[in-house]
């Protein structure tokens, strides 16, 4: 993985997702820039700007990283950067794609969005939309899970305190659940010009199993963060202000009723 790259795709395909709706288009309705790249043509059409405001801008940068991740791995080879970027549904998303990826090339474009650690906040610092603090501090100084164990089907809840000593710029509270085979996922509260104080945030989840988490019986662990910047990010402007673990249990008490339904036992 090339560092330099990665942080140069941020700052390129973050610039221009910003500039299509806020700089180059916004003061005229009727203008229409057409820029082309070779056999690639991108034509942008006024439609205002995409975002004003940090919580959007990450909002859309992690759309679009989500949405070009999953057309990557599903929709197999790509013929262009039109074939790829196309398939976006937001006007802006398609825009910054496909000048970005007519930048650095189809292949290598499609490398680093798959390997490069792609990071919405980190992309929206460098265009100066989210406020950076590298003072920023905190603890987290209480974390629970209620209850803590019960069958499948249990909503379980992460209660978690946190104290932030000087100001957090753009940060996350995270919270990461892990099974017995290191899979999990994940939930987080965006956090933007967090003054010092004290916070409580609950996170519920329910145990329901699915194709991501079969949720087997057993323990589980949840491990919650507060950082400046993206949590477990390896771009700067990140901070580990805090962690703390805690584990869970999903157990096997299950009852069946007389039509043969399983009914979970929500009691314990």
């Amino acid at each position: 993985m090339n560092i330099s790259k990665t942080i140069l795709l941020s700052i390129i395909f973050a610039i221009l997702l910003f500039n299509a709706g806020n700089n180059v288009l916004a003061n005229n309705n009727d203008r229409q820039v057409v820029a082309r790249f070779g056999a690639d043509t991108v034509d942008v059409k006024s439609e205002g700007a995409p975002f004003t405001t940090c919580n959007d801008c990450v909002s859309i940068m992690t759309d679009t990283i989500d949405d070009l991740i999953g057309i990557l791995m599903n929709s197999g080879v790509m013929a262009s950067c039109n074939d790829l970027c196309s398939r976006l549904s937001n006007h802006y998303e398609n825009i910054a794609c496909m000048l970005t990826c007519v930048y650095f090339g189809l292949e290598e474009f499609s490398n680093l969005v798959l390997d490069a650690d792609p990071d919405p906040i980190f992309m929206c610092e460098v265009i100066d939309v989210c406020p950076v603090k590298m003072t920023a501090a905190g603890n987290i100084t209480n974390f629970d899970i209620v209850p803590s164990s019960g069958p499948v089907g249990t909503t379980f809840y992460a209660n978690i305190n946190y104290t932030i000593t000087s100001e957090i710029g753009t940060g996350q509270i995270v919270a990461n659940l892990y099974d017995t085979n290191n899979l999990g996922f994940g939930f987080y509260n965006l956090l933007v010009d967090t003054a010092p104080g004290d916070y409580y945030v609950s996170f519920p989840f329910q145990s329901q199993p699915s194709e991501m988490e079969p949720f087997n019986p057993g323990s589980f662990l949840i491990s919650v963060g507060l950082c400046e910047g993206f949590c477990g990010s390896i771009h700067k402007y990140t901070i580990i202000l805090s962690v703390v673990n805690d584990n869970f249990t999903i157990s096997s008490n299950t009852t069946t009723n007389q039509i043969g339904h399983t009914i979970y036992d929500l009691s314990m």
